[in-house]
């Protein structure tokens, strides 16, 4: 005898029974799925462009004088900086000794118009000319020639002092040199200068709509239906609106990127061996901080129960899910874990939405961002071509480059390539047209000659415009590396 059940099986299930009239009961109670979280919308601040004012915005960002930024490089003299367009440093680049000890830039040149008036006769435009070409003469080695200043950079770098005290890195024999003393007689000296830049977003208009028909609100089952899509096409523009920014940081970052090898400068060599590690991390601090972008966090102290950590004021890093187990085995210095889930602190802290842990003895807690997009495929080759192919990308032979490939996440033939996001405050503004960002419409059925005859279909629409201002570049970064499947 058959165990299947008759019932609503097409076959009599009783003497008494012919047909089923109700079959099946359907809750009027909808499970929503839970909505998307937002991690960028609400990052940076929002500012409307008025109406007749065009489809760009644009603002003024004001660079003070003793700030990195302020500086006029390469020849391109500051109109009022009279005193510390005069000066002309050789720097040379870091290195490590054989024992492994790193030696920061050096400043093995410095070169003052001053001392070349005599021979151009006091005109102080010649002098500075010959000071800035003894100085380029020093880093390419050899006499110049004409249009060869852009040749330089190679064994050094050639700075002026105008307009930027500093010139970046903080250093005593740099930052000496442009104090100059005023003369017993005054004069028209030591003039300087602070610049301003303009940076823009172009404006860009969206819409998204969906249609229904007079005869499915007339005889479908489901009851309110014309308000569920308004409410679901909403929320539709509020998923796309996150999208959109999130591309937007992911590709400004990507322009302020850091690569966690000691191969690869871009994603594009991103290979096997080029995971995320201690070094890497500590690497991207370091130019964090020197970039003065702002920390999220304060200092945690920690509470008074078992087992808890103290936690340092932190950057808010957002990693995609595949990065956590990566994360979860992350080793510091003498191959000591130094992952701290955030059970480990949480009791003193407002935790960040996402957020999973932070690495110990760094200023990183991270979160996870599920939809963080990845560079699919953006990497080198699954598997090495020959061994000269792995070799480049520091790893022995092919043999042992593919078998490490192959425990890794890729797309099609090659590598996914995936980024360690930080957004530093006061960053980034989206703009729109005012008043272009209304929830949703709803388009009646109506009749007309060309599109419905008969008046039987209605659509919810909603529209909105998006434009992505970063007016402090450095402080929106990426770190880009390959992950293992677990």
């Amino acid at each position: 005898m058959s165990l299947t059940s008759l019932f609503n099986s097409g076959k009599l299930t009783s003497n008494d029974i012919e047909r089923e009239f109700n079959d099946e009961f359907v809750s009027k109670a909808i499970v929503e799925t839970a909505p998307q979280k937002r991690f960028y919308t609400n990052r940076g601040s929002s500012e409307e462009v008025p109406k007749h004012f065009g489809d760009t915005l644009t603002k003024l960002v004001r660079h003070p004088v003793i700030h990195m930024d302020n500086m006029n490089d390469g020849g391109i003299l500051a109109n009022t900086a009279e005193i510390l367009t005069n000066t002309f440093y050789v720097i040379t680049p870091g290195v490590y000794d054989t024992a492994g000890n790193y030696t920061g830039p050096q400043v093995t040149g410095e070169f003052e118009a001053v001392d070349y008036l005599a021979a151009n006769g006091g005109d102080l435009d010649l002098a500075r000319a010959a000071a800035e070409q003894d100085a380029a003469d020093v880093i390419k080695g050899g006499v110049a020639t004409a249009g060869d200043i852009a040749g330089y950079y190679t064994a050094g770098t050639l700075k002026t002092g105008a307009g930027r005290i500093q010139n970046g890195d903080a250093s005593f024999a740099i930052a000496e040199g442009p104090l100059v003393e005023l003369p017993e007689e005054g004069g028209a000296v030591n003039l300087i200068n602070a610049t301003t830049s303009l940076v823009s977003a172009k404006i860009t208009f969206h819409g998204i709509a969906m249609r229904y028909t007079k005869r499915s609100q007339d005889l479908g089952s489901l009851v309110g239906e014309i308000g569920r899509k308004i409410k679901e096409t909403s929320k539709a523009k509020k998923d796309l609106q996150e999208i959109q920014v999130m591309n937007a940081v992911l590709a400004q970052a990507e322009l302020n990127s850091m690569v966690c090898s000691d191969i690869a400068v871009t994603k594009a060599g991103v290979g096997p061996a080029d995971t995320l590690d201690y070094d890497s991390l500590v690497a991207w601090e370091q130019s964090l901080l020197k970039d003065e972008v702002p920390l999220d966090t304060q200092i945690l102290s920690g509470v008074n129960l078992t087992d808890t950590v103290t936690v340092e004021d932190a950057f808010i890093v957002d990693v995609p899910r595949e990065l956590v187990p990566t994360l979860r085995k992350i080793t510091g210095p003498g191959g000591v874990n130094v992952w701290n889930p955030k059970s480990k602190y949480a009791a003193g802290t407002t935790l960040v939405d996402g957020e999973v842990g932070e690495v110990e003895g760094l200023q990183f807690r991270f979160r996870v961002v599920p939809n963080l997009q990845k560079y699919q495929g953006a990497g080198l080759l699954a598997v090495a071509t020959d061994d000269a192919y792995a070799v480049a990308a520091g790893i022995v032979d092919k043999a042992t480059y593919d078998a490490t490939a192959a425990a890794m996440h890729t797309s099609g033939t090659s590598l996914d390539v995936f980024p360690l996001v930080v957004i530093g405050d006061d960053s980034f503004v989206t703009t729109s047209v005012a008043g272009q960002n209304t929830q949703a419409k709803h388009v009646m059925p109506k009749a007309d000659a060309h599109n419905d005859y008969y008046g039987e279909v209605g659509v919810i629409s909603t529209k909105w415009s998006f434009g992505f201002l970063c007016y402090k570049e450095e402080r929106i970064s990426s770190l880009l590396c390959s992950a293992t499947l677990v």
